[in-house]
């Protein structure tokens, strides 16, 4: 899937709750301290859509 975007400006987030089993639950390792949350307001991604390959 294509996607072309200009630069999002990163912006702090307060995290108030994670489920954090998804990963663990697949049998992937994960280690290290969680990354901060960050998001973009108004983020618009410009791509084509997926499309089903037979």
């Amino acid at each position: 899937l294509p996607n072309e975007h200009a630069t999002w400006p990163l912006h702090c987030a307060e995290l108030v709750d994670v489920t954090d089993d998804l990963v663990a639950a697949a049998g992937v390792a994960v280690g290290g301290p969680m990354l901060r949350p960050l998001y973009s307001p108004g983020c618009t991604p410009l791509g084509s859509v997926a499309r089903a390959v037979r």
